[in-house]
């Protein structure tokens, strides 16, 4: 029985990690905008979606109440959004939000539910990266390719401050993944519909996986999964 936060659970990957993971008797804490996709088919374990939207910062908080003094085994931040014109037309409006999205609430919310991993029992933290906060990766997405670099930062540091409460901190910095083919889909229509193009979800689940199996003992830094044909880098 796991307590697990997975922040950005309303579709693609974070969504097909529900599914991924989920052990009976296991509860979700789901956090996301919009309705988790598959928040309401049956399962042996629990969902609790957690609405908020991290652009805005207020909403901390209201993820801070419902998860409230539970012990928290595993966090996994995979929220992320982008600037969706050329860099020149990005409004500040736009750059301030994806920066909240993506680097700033992942420093706040692990800063106040570090006292919830503490308590909990397999004290893991897994942020999801990119391989455009790798250096030479070749993307003009000059905001989004920030704050994934500030993300490594953050797992490289974080890892160091709680080092001494045997907290793992882990980055996975994938590159083309198949994230509108659901896990319950399988790995076989993702490969098919992408031609071999994009990582099907359920290879980076396995990733996920492997560090949530690995023991107290053990330290995984980084993980840098491109896709085969991911050619920019």
């Amino acid at each position: 029985m796991r307590n697990i936060v997975i922040v950005g659970a309303s579709k693609g990957l974070g969504n097909s990690m529900i599914d991924g993971l989920g052990k009976k008797e296991d509860t979700f804490f789901l956090i996301s905008r919009t309705k988790p996709m598959n928040l309401d088919l049956q399962a042996d374990y629990k969902k609790i979606w957690i609405q908020a939207d991290l652009s805005n910062l207020d909403s901390i908080e209201t993820i801070l109440q419902a998860i409230a003094k539970t012990p928290i085994d595993i966090v996994i931040y995979n929220a992320g959004i982008w600037e969706k014109t050329n860099f020149e037309e990005v409004t500040p409006t736009e750059i301030v939000s994806i920066i909240n999205v993506n680097l700033t609430s992942v420093i706040l919310l692990t800063q106040k539910l570090i006292g919830n991993i503490r308590s909990g029992r397999l004290k893991k933290i897994i942020f999801i990266g990119s391989t455009c906060g790798l250096e030479n990766e070749g993307s003009d997405a000059i905001v989004y390719n920030a704050t994934k670099f500030g993300i490594r930062g953050v797992t490289h540091a974080l890892r160091e401050y709680l080092r001494k409460d045997l907290i793992s901190v882990s980055c996975i910095s994938p590159g083309s993944i198949a994230s509108d083919i659901p896990f319950s889909d399988g790995a076989e229509t993702a490969l098919k519909k992408h031609s071999n193009e994009r990582m099907p979800v359920a290879d980076i689940i396995s990733i996920i996986n492997v560090i949530l199996d690995s023991s107290v003992a053990t330290c995984i830094k980084e993980i840098h999964v491109p896709a085969l044909k991911d050619t920019d880098l």
